[in-house]
């Protein structure tokens, strides 16, 4: 019952805080552009302690639904095309596993009481438990909603290792893209190998996804 309790005060206290975010940013009428710019400059101006800065707000934007691609394109304005891809690894990863840990938290429960209603469910839930790391690996190679797909594996319990290795693995080339694209505001060169990032990623996806595949009808 205490449990119970806690997880419905911590539900108010997230919903609350995504409510006063949303309000801020409503009240602000900044848009999304505007607002990419006001994070750069502070950012900017807070001269070597920036890269810590980007650090944890990557962090802790999963908790707020802040854009991903936003954040990581402004990591390669930032910082350029190798610090931005070393900070931003660090940062996505956080964010990943802090939205796994959230959604886990809150919705494994929920999920497992769905699935036993629903056959749709029950076979997602199972797919994500037996093929974790292929199937995290996967949609993260296919440019699948970030934070959906974080809280999505933790409602599904997926194995947290294979969460982790999947998410670390199949979010470089997605993370590349947008970092090359950002910094491409310096050197427009950097475009073109932002598309072939995009184009192995959707080729491995294939692959990876293929062979599984194959896996599952001639298993060893």
């Amino acid at each position: 019952m205490k449990i119970i309790i806690n997880k419905k005060l911590a539900a108010v206290a997230w919903l609350t805080m995504l409510s006063a975010v949303f309000l801020i940013f409503w009240h602000s009428g900044m848009s999304p552009d505007e607002l990419a710019q006001a994070i750069k400059l502070k950012i900017g101006l807070l001269g070597p302690w920036g890269p810590l800065a980007y650090v944890v707000g990557y962090s802790l934007r999963s908790l707020v639904f802040f854009p991903a691609s936003l954040l990581t394109a402004l990591g390669g304005v930032l910082f350029g095309p190798l610090l931005g891809i070393i900070l931003t690894i660090v940062g996505e990863n956080i964010s990943a596993n802090l939205s796994f840990t959230i959604g886990r938290y809150f919705g494994a429960e929920a999920l497992i009481k769905l699935g036993s209603a629903s056959g749709i469910i029950s076979r997602m839930t199972c797919g994500v438990q037996r093929n974790g790391f292929i199937a995290v690996m996967t949609m993260r190679l296919t440019y699948l909603p970030f934070d959906l797909v974080g809280y999505g594996c933790g409602m599904c319990n997926a194995r947290r290792g294979d969460f982790i290795l999947g998410t670390l693995l199949g979010t470089i080339p997605g993370l590349a893209t947008f970092i090359l694209l950002g910094s491409a505001v310096a050197d427009y060169r950097y475009i073109m190998v932002a598309a072939a990032a995009v184009v192995s990623s959707l080729v491995l996806a294939r692959y990876v996804k293929n062979k599984q595949k194959r896996r599952d009808l001639y298993p060893a």
